[in-house]
């Protein structure tokens, strides 16, 4: 996803001082307040260079204010179709976890986040800092993450740390575990055996969403004129639990026929 521009209106600038002074204060107190007002009526004009038209990212807000989480994984064929990769496997690896917005109920927003988030937990100062080698190299050494993660995902980890994990209210390496806690809390092998029943042949969006909660969305890609399904976006509470309250659409949603290709890897 793309990073909001940096240029804002310089009469709705909120300071360092100001934010400061959010952050000292009770979040479970202001957060309410803080999302509804200073979020809405002075963060939101400053996106652009988004995604999707429905997007609006919220860049340098507070880390720790947000309402649940996105649960990303993305089907490694699609992937390697779309970007011309012959290497990979025929299953869902995880893509990150995201802090999220509610969407508004009277908005046309259904893609609404933090990013780049100030004062966090992971960080030694009140700025935006990178993710440590002491944090990549805890997530390598973890069986299960690892096996969870594309191969060679220093990029991504740095990535999903700076613009996403930054946001959680996190450490560093407690959000990156939180996505190992989280697994249990998502199902998705019976949409595996779908696929690969399927053996790339047209599948439906009810096909699919059949086998996952409700609390799901789906994101498919367009290649060469063919809809791919290409991740699947589970929506948690802070405490993995499904979430409903939103209608968040990230990605352009998938039609009623797709393909999920299932591929022949050279190193498979």
């Amino acid at each position: 996803m793309s990073q909001s521009l940096n240029a804002i209106n310089n009469s709705k600038i909120i300071t360092t001082r100001e934010v400061n002074m959010i952050n000292k204060s009770s979040q479970k107190k202001f957060s309410y307040f803080f999302k509804m007002v200073l979020v809405t009526v002075f963060l939101l004009p400053f996106c652009a260079f988004l995604m999707d038209s429905w997007e609006r990212d919220v860049e340098n807000s507070p880390s720790g204010i947000f309402d649940f989480y996105v649960y990303a994984i993305t089907w490694q064929p699609s992937f390697c179709q779309i970007n011309n990769i012959n290497t990979g496997s025929n299953e869902f690896k995880l893509h990150g976890v995201w802090p999220y917005f509610k969407t508004p109920e009277t908005s046309s927003i259904k893609n609404y986040h933090p990013s780049f988030c100030l004062a966090s937990p992971g960080c030694s100062s009140f700025e935006v800092c990178d993710i440590t080698n002491e944090t990549i190299n805890a997530i390598q050494n973890d069986p299960v993450l690892k096996a969870m993660l594309p191969d060679n995902p220093q990029k991504l980890l740095a990535h999903e740390w700076i613009k996403h994990g930054i946001c959680s209210g996190l450490n560093q390496q407690d959000y990156f575990f939180l996505a190992k806690n989280f697994k249990n809390k998502v199902d998705y092998k019976n949409l595996e055996d779908l696929i690969k029943e399927k053996n790339g042949k047209v599948i439906t969006r009810n096909e699919v969403m059949d086998t996952l909660p409700e609390s799901t969305s789906l994101w498919c890609k367009q290649h060469n004129g063919v809809d791919y399904l290409y991740e699947v976006h589970f929506f948690l509470d802070k405490s993995g639990h499904n979430f409903f309250n939103t209608d968040t659409q990230i990605g352009n949603p998938c039609p009623e026929t797709f393909i999920a290709p299932v591929m022949l890897f050279e190193n498979k």
